[in-house]
């Protein structure tokens, strides 16, 4: 009889160590996955640069047209917006939109200290009614004849001006970009109005 509290005691102990064991497994796990989200294992990602507080304390401002805003080893300003544009290209070689184009002229600086290629796939627009869009590539190669929106490798402390189309219901009101260093970066929003 002295034995089984005895092994009750130890199975109630095992349940403990497994639960601490487990616990320590998800949060080290999730620690680890949060790392590699940040900023898909490239370099720590450089702070973004102050801005001025709210009244209040409320939240930072979010950037708009011609302020710089960083993501990884990017910094990014959008310098213009086109709307209305229904196709790009000449008069032989072209795209058309199936609404209209918006096109956002973007600035593209490596922060970093290594080479960082810029894909215009992992930009996206949305609009006011909070749809997303994305890039539309055939329109970025008339737009780039350089194919510098496509796929360009910026060396560190070079900058690239890049044009990006989005084709989006005609008369859409536009409202952020949201803009990656690389696909599973976190991103980072500028305003569009």
């Amino acid at each position: 009889m002295a034995l089984t509290p005895t092994k009750k005691r130890s199975k109630r102990g095992r349940f403990i160590v497994l639960g601490v064991v487990v616990a320590l497994l998800v949060v080290c796990g999730g620690g680890i996955a949060l790392l590699v989200a940040n900023n898909g294992g490239d370099e720590a990602t450089p702070a973004q640069p102050a801005t001025e507080n709210g009244q209040d304390g409320q939240e930072d401002a979010m950037p708009g047209i011609g302020d710089e805003a960083r993501d990884g080893l990017f910094a990014f300003t959008v310098t213009d917006v086109e709307t209305g544009a229904t196709e790009v290209g000449d008069e032989f070689f072209n795209e058309s939109a199936q609404g209209e184009f918006a096109i956002v002229h973007l600035a593209v600086e490596n922060i970093g200290d290594v080479p960082k290629p810029f894909m215009d796939d992992e930009q996206r627009l949305f609009t006011a009614d909070g749809n997303e869009y994305s890039a539309d590539t055939a329109a970025d190669l008339y737009l780039n004849e350089d194919g510098s929106a496509l796929y360009e490798e910026i060396n560190p402390g070079n900058k690239i001006d890049v044009q990006i189309a989005f084709d989006v219901p005609e008369g859409a009101e536009l409202s952020t970009i949201e803009l990656h260093d690389s696909f599973l970066s976190d991103g980072v929003t500028v305003a569009l109005k």
